[in-house]
């Protein structure tokens, strides 16, 4: 909800961080790629309810190309 970007990129390190030490699953619903693919393994793509796309982060197209998936 309008987070500061610092507080965003802050939030997102420590996401990855604890997920990392505790070798746990992180689901994270966003919107904003650009904040969450630099921390990221995999990338699922929904369109009304459905997954339209599964890949590694590191083949994630830029944002401004995954409008194609919808």
């Amino acid at each position: 909800l309008g987070l500061a970007p610092r507080l965003v990129e802050r939030l997102m390190d420590s996401i990855r961080r604890v997920a990392d030490q505790l070798g746990v699953s992180v689901l994270i619903v966003e919107q904003d790629v650009g904040a969450t693919l630099p921390i990221c393994d995999r990338v699922y793509l929904l369109k009304t309810g459905s997954i339209v796309a599964d890949m590694a982060a590191s083949e994630c197209p830029p944002a401004r190309e995954l409008w194609t998936y919808f």
